[in-house]
């Protein structure tokens, strides 16, 4: 008999949902049936070392898929190929998390209130006029403003840049509805396109960007270093439609270009409403 405060190792029945164990996992939930090993110390390091090596073989594994084949992470998720590869949301979550860590003061989908007062058109005006009634309810001048404003900007887009999955898969559902009606297909698709994206643009912004990003040559010309990144992002949008939705090369090259659009209109409305919660924050 065992001691009162002995673990008890339930043998026939699953702990979790009570069904009748056949085999070693149970059919009803998939709870694994433990044993008197699977509480020693070695069964536990093995574990964990399981845990560290399969996360990595997964990780790059799925990187490799989403830097060097576009469309592939999607095309074997929807076959059902998961075993080896990272799920969507787990691997964005996880560039996401390196991509702010490394990149927090150079953010491309970003439009800092610095280079948005500058210009002629109504958003400048409405900038201007708000950062000098901002200025003035804090006390200091427009220029400490703009600048505490641009420093803690991309703290705020951290809780909303996850905004832009669901908004991409909206535009790939439209424009794919006729090949795929579910909406989740569209929102992995997003979701491995979009960890792309932070994926290349931190290589970008690592040996493009950062070692200028200090000269007047970076200053003046801001918009056109931040523009060069989307011609290789084009590329990669329409091998990745191409591989995914399967359709000829004309049909495949019309819905990269409405998604351009879709993406263009979707990035404007991210960055005038991120900068317009910042503003309600500070």
């Amino acid at each position: 008999m065992s001691k009162p405060n002995d673990i008890q190792i339930i043998a026939n029945a699953c702990p979790t949902c009570g069904e009748a164990f056949m085999g070693k996992f149970c059919y009803a939930c998939g709870e694994k049936q433990i044993n008197e090993k699977d509480l020693s110390l070695k069964k536990f390091a093995e574990q964990t070392v399981d845990i560290f090596t399969h996360f990595d073989g997964k990780f790059f594994q799925s990187v490799k898929y989403l830097l060097l084949y576009p469309g592939k992470l999607t095309a074997e998720f929807l076959a059902g190929r998961r075993v080896k590869l990272m799920k969507p949301l787990q691997l964005y979550i996880i560039i996401n998390i390196i991509y702010f860590f490394l990149l927090k003061q150079v953010d491309l989908f970003l439009y800092y209130l610095k280079y948005m007062v500058a210009g002629p058109d109504p958003v400048a005006i409405l900038a201007r006029r708000l950062v000098a009634k901002g200025a003035a309810h804090k006390g200091i001048s427009t220029a400490a403003y703009i600048e505490a404003f641009d420093n803690t900007l991309p703290d705020t887009a951290k809780a909303f840049i996850i905004l832009l999955i669901p908004l991409l898969a909206i535009g790939l559902w439209m424009l794919n509805f006729t090949k795929q009606k579910k909406i989740v297909p569209h929102i992995v698709f997003a979701t491995h396109f979009f960890s792309f994206m932070l994926l290349f643009f931190m290589i970008y912004a690592a040996i493009v960007i950062l070692p200028i990003s200090k000269t007047d040559v970076f200053k003046a010309h801001h918009s056109m270093f931040v523009s060069l990144v989307i011609i290789p992002v084009i590329w990669y949008m329409y091998a990745s439609f191409k591989r995914v939705y399967k359709q000829s090369i004309f049909i495949t090259a019309l819905k990269t270009l409405g998604f351009v659009c879709w993406f263009v209109l979707v990035i404007a409305v991210y960055r005038t409403g991120i900068a317009y919660v910042h503003y309600l924050l500070i």
